[in-house]
């Protein structure tokens, strides 16, 4: 199932990997989920609504998204993400 997330900011956490805050705009987001940035490869880590750790996120839900192998830089100019 695909999901589109809407991103409003982005935080580089060292050690940790890159958060990226915003809104749910189509479908379910779940931990694991994987997206292809701009040819790189990245998964959900951890997903927080509230200060809480989560298992999904639906729509219209202000969420913070934990990737794995993506770099801020590598998000530069990316508005929304596509997850499968």
């Amino acid at each position: 199932m695909t999901a589109i997330f809407q991103i409003e900011d982005i935080f580089q956490i060292p050690g940790q990997g890159t958060v990226v805050t915003g809104v749910v705009k189509m479908g379910v987001i779940k931990k694991g989920m994987k997206a292809n940035i701009n040819g790189i490869e990245t998964e959900i880590t951890k997903i927080q609504r509230n200060y809480q750790d989560v298992e999904e996120a639906n729509v219209d839900e202000s969420c913070g998204l934990l990737l794995r192998g993506i770099s801020k830089e590598d998000l530069k100019g990316v508005t929304v993400i596509h997850f499968e």
